[in-house]
């Protein structure tokens, strides 16, 4: 049993974030409205001691009942339980039925539901978020080139196993047709100019060989040319192909990415073999090819053979390949770097002196 003042009160309660009931009543505002689903207290509440208030139900016949005099109640997210008020005095606990912004199901009395606004949630700080970039920014630096470097390794790797494997293929499909390679195959190299001097393109002996023995057996996306009017043939992995020399058809340069942009990294052909080109010789003998390169020993890794890594007065040893007097791979020449990978299962040792790229 509790009484009440037939008073205007305001009741306050700090954890409400400044939200006021106002009542003008002899009763608390004690009758709230039932959420959807709630098992609601049905008792009868407590009648008042005076005032001449009639008792009231909560959620009687599935709505909610009001009280006289309480028709100006307000009542604004009511979260907690109900204060204790000056005046007014509980002698017992009195069940509350449900309400919407209530957990479903209560029974005694209000239960409590963090607000929105009292919620606190957990977050990084800026400081916090700048050092885990900062940290993210030097293991990235440090580990980024080496994957870089992975990568490119891997590419240049099969590039030149595809190219050594397709252009060799080649080669002995155009025996199946033009007979011994010795027999067809030619050293010397010419380019016409025009008459201001200029190489005229498709010209050269090279090319023409080329399209004859070799296009019909191994796809060319298409054909460019350099300064001197050398033909670069270009194949579908991005890829090319340059005989080496304008007198001359024995030596090749196989760019495993584009020409120009090799070129164009350090400089000239010369200072690119090894790092994105590297160097070949078809060199089998017969037509075109004297008769001392023909039975010279430095010959013998090329004579009779198709498109080889060069090898030319190779002493047959890894580490002349690597520091040999001759064309060594660990020099600003890098011409050996090729049959240093070939030896390796074509795969870049990890001695290689260069960073690969394509």
């Amino acid at each position: 049993m509790f009484t009440a003042k037939n008073l205007t009160e305001k009741f306050y309660h700090p954890e409400l974030t400044t939200k006021t009931v106002e009542t003008k009543s002899k009763r608390d505002f004690m009758s709230l409205s039932g959420g959807s689903g709630a098992q609601c207290n049905k008792s009868p509440l407590p009648p008042f001691t005076k005032g001449g208030m009639n008792t009231a139900t909560l959620n009687k016949g599935g709505g909610t009942i009001m009280p006289e005099g309480l028709s100006k109640t307000t009542l604004t997210r009511l979260r907690h339980p109900l204060p204790e008020v000056e005046g007014k005095e509980f002698e017992k606990d009195i069940k509350l039925a449900c309400h919407p912004e209530l957990v479903s199901g209560s029974q005694a009395g209000f239960t409590h539901r963090t607000s929105p606004l009292t919620k606190r949630k957990a977050a990084f700080t800026l400081a916090e978020v700048l050092i885990t970039l900062g940290i993210i920014g030097v293991v990235a630096a440090m580990t980024l080139p080496a994957l870089i470097q992975k990568n490119n390794n891997r590419v240049v790797e099969t590039r030149l196993q595809k190219f050594y494997s397709s252009i060799n293929q080649a080669v002995q499909r155009a025996e199946v047709d033009y007979g011994d390679k010795k027999y067809w195959y030619q050293d010397t190299n010419n380019i016409e100019t025009d008459k201001d001097g200029n190489p005229v393109k498709g010209s050269s002996t090279v090319e023409k060989w080329w399209n004859k023995y070799m296009a019909p057996y191994i796809k060319t996306v298409d054909i460019k040319y350099d300064d001197s009017g050398l033909p670069i043939f270009m194949f579908t992995d991005g890829s090319a192909l340059k005989a080496n020399q304008v007198d001359f058809m024995r030596d090749w340069l196989f760019y495993t990415g584009n020409p120009e942009k090799c070129i164009a990294k350090y400089g000239s052909d010369t200072s690119s073999r090894g790092k994105c080109s590297f160097s070949f010789i078809f060199m089998p003998g017969g037509d075109g090819a004297s008769e001392d390169a023909n039975n010279s020993e430095g010959w013998k890794y090329h004579r009779n053979k198709g498109f080889e890594p060069y090898k030319y007065n190779w002493d047959g040893t890894r580490n002349g390949l690597i520091n040999g007097s001759y064309k060594k791979c660990n020099s600003s020449d890098g011409t050996y770097c090729t049959a240093l990978i070939q030896l390796n299962g074509w795969k870049i040792p990890d001695d290689y002196p260069f960073k690969v790229s394509y």
